[in-house]
């Protein structure tokens, strides 16, 4: 379980259960405090809170599995804030329905729209009732901090109800994926077969993503040059998608990766992005087919998330090297959210990829620093 990670590492960690909207039962984890000072406040997140959401076929244990000195969720929790850790439905903390099982069709009918309307609001919400009960705190100044597609869950949430623009105080987004037009990832080869339903069921799973070994060998081919000793890590899904960087390498850290990730999500989510892709790079609702969207959009294709709509100050941290999200994706992002940007603030490293912001050897020197600057603006 996640909070055994961090209670191994001495800090206090708790698990919290909620209901979304539409019935699935998610859970939050939280680090309310670092490791100094924890019984001084009674164990009682007094600092200001911050909620950390995960991207694709990841979880919680993202933020935690580099340890003390190189995972976030530690980072911040030592420097004082109220750590709240996401996870999304379909992966390894989130696998209930109130009416579904997780083997049924029906539970896995989703992607990371239905996470950004329905997930992320139920946990905003529940985090600050929870910090209401315990403090009597109806502050609203959280501050979201997401990584891939937890920025696009948090991008589309924004522009598709604006009131929890007025929940948040800031957004730290990083390698932020909404514009998919220069795309490096395999997730390419995707994208001309993501209305071939019946073709994507076949090789993907029509419930939870689970490709075929050789889809996999497939894919990997076009991103994974690695030595015979290192061949293993082109078997894990998360970085046949999202690229490997040799330079940010983490040897020993590998075995405990492999132990969380990939956590799951839907087939219908990981085709959402190859949409993205296929459909010149828009940042737009999941595509049904021309009957089908016009049944439930009012019109033959789908329509794009409104970014005018957009108030929150918004961070964009990007490299040069991702292949997911890519500078010209972010420029594009940047400029379309020029109202309420903060920057875009570029990584120091050329070779700098996808999952580096996560578990790179120099994340917290390259990332984490400037972060924690930025996010002592919104204090």
């Amino acid at each position: 379980m996640n909070p055994e990670i961090a209670v191994r590492h001495g800090y206090q960690a708790e698990s919290h259960t909620l209901k979304t909207a539409d019935g699935y039962l998610l859970t939050l984890h939280r680090l309310p405090c670092g490791r100094i000072g924890c019984t001084a406040q009674g164990g009682k997140g007094t600092g200001q809170p911050v909620f950390l959401q995960h991207g694709l076929l990841s979880s919680s244990a993202d933020w935690l599995l580099s340890g003390p000195e190189k995972a976030l969720a530690f980072i911040l929790a030592d420097a004082g804030y109220d750590v709240w850790l996401g996870n999304a439905r379909g992966n390894t903390y989130s696998r209930k329905h109130v009416s579904f099982s997780s083997d049924e069709t029906a539970f896995w009918d989703f992607s990371w729209h239905e996470m950004a309307m329905y997930d992320i609001p139920a946990e905003i919400d529940y985090l600050y009732n929870m910090r209401a009960q315990e403090r009597n705190d109806t502050t609203r100044n959280l501050l979201y901090v997401g990584h891939s597609m937890g920025t696009t869950m948090i991008f589309a949430l924004l522009a598709s109800r604006p009131e929890y623009n007025e929940r948040l105080e800031a957004v730290f987004a990083l390698a932020p994926v909404a514009f998919m037009g220069h795309v490096k990832s395999p997730i390419r080869l995707l994208a001309p077969f993501s209305h071939d339903i019946e073709m994507i069921l076949k090789f993907f799973g029509g419930n939870e993503f689970m490709p075929q070994n050789k889809i996999i060998r497939y894919l990997a081919k076009y991103g994974c040059e690695l030595t015979e000793a290192e061949k293993y890590i082109c078997e894990n899904t998360v970085f046949v998608l999202c690229g490997f960087d040799k330079e940010q390498y983490n040897a020993t850290l590998m075995p405990v990766i492999f132990g969380h990730t990939p956590a799951g999500t839907s087939t219908k989510t990981v085709v959402h992005y190859a949409q993205e892709i296929h459909n010149e790079g828009n940042f737009q609702l999941f595509d049904y087919g021309e009957s089908e969207n016009q049944r439930r959009y009012g019109r033959a294709s789908p329509p794009g998330y409104n970014l005018e709509n957009i108030s929150t100050p918004i961070a964009l941290f990007y490299a040069n090297n991702d292949w997911l999200a890519g500078p010209k994706d972010v420029a594009n992002l940047f400029n379309q959210l020029h109202r309420t940007s903060i920057g875009m603030f570029k990584i120091p490293n050329d070779n700098f990829n996808h999952v580096d912001f996560l578990w790179g050897n120099d994340a917290p020197e390259v990332v984490y620093k400037q972060l924690l600057m930025l996010m002592q603006r919104y204090k």
